[in-house]
């Protein structure tokens, strides 16, 4: 049919924003525009993807906010502002976000067996 296998060159994109997500993954970058740049070829300002833009501006608690009248969601939600407040003040190792951000990630199949 004629149409390229990578959308448009849009698998590019995503790439690049999933690469920049995983560096601020809880918070995200908040509503800094997400730039790609390829060579010779002009900016592109969008994520060309709903679901990757949440997860780029606002990392993963914005994405459990998708779902904010969901029980699982706002437990979430709790756990991760309490989380983020006990970190102003005290020092945990990493395996302990580590695993809220393995719950949180899996906050759409807990939604769904809700």
């Amino acid at each position: 049919m004629g149409k390229d296998i990578t959308f448009t060159g849009r698998v590019y994109i995503w790439d690049a924003v999933i690469l920049k997500f995983l560096n601020h993954p809880l918070l995200g970058y908040g509503l800094l525009p997400f730039v790609y740049v390829k060579r010779g070829i002009f900016p592109i300002y969008s994520t060309h993807n709903f679901f990757l833009d949440i997860l780029y501006k606002t990392g993963i608690t914005g994405m459990i906010y998708l779902y904010r009248e969901k029980m699982v969601a706002k437990v979430l939600t709790t756990f991760v502002f309490g989380f983020s407040i006990m970190l102003l003040v005290e020092a945990y190792p990493f395996i302990y976000v580590f695993y809220l951000l393995v719950i949180c990630y899996n906050c759409t199949s807990m939604i769904e067996g809700e």
